[in-house]
């Protein structure tokens, strides 16, 4: 989990940093000054500081106001992206330490063996291989083939799916749970997880700007929360919509997240 938040926030530095570059070089193109909109009335008034000098904005250079508008607008947003990443680098200086867990978990660490014996890599093998029971619904949908074999009933579950077995990964597409309330659901897969020794499931939301598909999953959402099934920990979920379709770089990203060591 401390390996699991360190990569979060050390992405959302470097995409900070990014975003920052950016909107420095976009705000050198732009006019110096401050702007000021001054009310007289029913009359607006503009006015361009520079150096403690006050200039007034005739009607014909709104452009300039625009301009200077914009460029306050960088100055704030720069002014906020620096306050987090220096929040994100506070956090990783403060955490920048070796997890206790490290030499139980880690297979090179002396206790692993005694740990993760190989009684828990056989019976993953053998769950792995056992037939189970999985969603009955609508057969018909399962039209689209995997290289593992499995029949899945959209292309981006194919892509996951497909990744999914070329890593190596061990998983059980639609395979049933029952929650402890007797309530039963079918998550989309059910992956051993390499990194953390446990399973976890993992949800594609495929049409997100479906509205009555939308309230459907967020009931099922809701769902594995009450059982203690938490998102970004037990449960990976991904989604797409019509302009927004799933690709190998976002599935790519959680399998090394939370399934790979």
């Amino acid at each position: 989990m401390h390996n699991n938040i360190n990569s979060l926030i050390s992405k959302q530095a470097e995409e900070l940093q990014e975003k920052l570059k950016q909107m420095k070089q976009e705000q050198q193109v732009l006019p110096k000054g401050k702007l000021t909109v001054a009310k007289d009335r029913k009359w607006v008034k503009l006015y361009r500081t520079i150096d403690g000098e006050r200039f007034y904005i005739p009607q014909k250079e709104q452009e300039l106001a625009k301009q200077l508008a914009k460029r306050q607008y960088l100055e704030a947003k720069i002014h906020d992206y620096e306050r987090t990443l220096k929040a994100c680098n506070t956090f990783l200086r403060q955490t920048n330490f070796l997890p206790a867990v490290t030499e139980y978990e880690s297979e090179d660490g002396r206790y692993y063996p005694y740990v993760f014996s190989n009684t828990l890599k056989n019976e993953i093998v053998t769950w792995y291989k056992s037939d189970y029971d999985r969603c009955d619904r609508y057969p018909e949908k399962r039209i689209h083939k995997s290289t593992s074999g499995n029949k899945l009933r959209s292309k981006s579950e194919v892509l996951i799916d497909e990744m999914l077995y070329r890593y190596g990964l061990m998983y059980h597409y639609e395979e049933k749970l029952v929650l402890s309330n007797g309530c039963i659901l079918y998550p989309d897969f059910k992956v051993f997880s390499e990194k953390f020794k446990r399973f976890i499931f993992w949800e594609h939301l495929g049409m997100i700007d479906d509205a009555s598909y939308l309230a459907a999953n967020f009931k099922k959402m809701r769902q594995y929360l009450a059982d203690g099934i938490i998102p970004n920990r037990d449960l990976i979920i991904t989604s797409e919509s019509k302009d927004v379709p799933l690709d190998y770089e976002f599935v790519d990203f959680y399998i090394h997240q939370f399934l790979l060591n």
